[in-house]
């Protein structure tokens, strides 16, 4: 068994769920990113189909019926991760709707959801769903900050929402190098600064956005402090199921 199986890694951002949003194409190809996710070191899955306006809008109750089905594939698989259910919620009038009636399924047993915004969006307006979730009594974690042009523009943004309390989180494949220079520059940045509280796969499927938090985890042994690494890896994603 290898160092990383042994540590009991969480990815806590995954499209793995099948037929509900552009991850997972069916329940075979769920069972092969479990596999996979368990030879990445991982023991624990949150499952986070996304949650769009216009675009990704699978019905909770079809998402509940998938997430049920793939816990039966997973409860056959030796050594299978846990697996936990919520999603990832675009910031949109949708998530809106959501907040104010109460009906946003928070990340295991915690009050985190994730949420993620698009390029559409400026400063102005991360801040105000920020302030829309708190509101509602939930904590954001902002999803792979490296794709948004005000924070790849502005490397002091991801630090001041730091400092005001905010969770960020970042991609694996962008910490390797994966999807492009200028983002595993800023990812290393950030890393440097201390303002990442997440690195997960956001994986979608075997041959495109494979499962690889396992793979970053042993590259940043040799880049980080052992406390920031065993915080990122270990310590935060314990407070979504405390």
């Amino acid at each position: 068994m290898s160092a990383i199986k042994m540590l009991g890694l969480t990815d806590v951002h995954c499209h793995i769920l099948p037929y509900v949003d552009d991850g997972a194409e069916n329940l075979e190809e769920a069972k092969q990113l479990l596999y996979a996710q368990i030879n990445q070191g991982v023991s624990t899955i949150y499952c986070t189909p996304h949650l769009r306006y216009k675009m990704f809008e699978t019905p909770q109750d079809k998402v509940d019926l998938q997430f049920l089905r793939l816990c039966e594939v997973a409860s056959s698989i030796p050594d299978a991760p846990k697996l936990y259910l919520s999603r990832e919620y675009h910031c949109d009038k949708g998530l809106l709707e959501l907040l104010h009636n109460g009906k946003v399924k928070p990340m295991g047993n915690s009050n985190f959801i994730l949420i993620e915004f698009s390029n559409k969006h400026d400063k102005s307006d991360i801040y105000r769903y920020l302030k829309e979730v708190k509101v509602a009594g939930l904590n954001p974690i902002i999803a792979h900050i490296e794709r948004y042009d005000c924070f790849l523009n502005e490397p002091d943004f991801a630090k001041k929402l730091y400092e005001e309390g905010y969770s960020l989180q970042i991609n694996a494949e962008a910490v390797l190098g994966k999807a492009g220079l200028k983002r595993k520059f800023y990812c290393m940045n950030q890393l440097k600064r201390g303002t990442i509280s997440f690195i997960a796969s956001d994986s979608h499927h075997i041959d495109w956005r494979a499962p690889n938090i396992g793979e970053c985890a042993t590259y940043l042994k040799r880049k980080l402090s052992d406390k920031q690494w065993h915080n990122i890896f270990i310590e935060n994603p314990k407070i979504l199921n405390m």
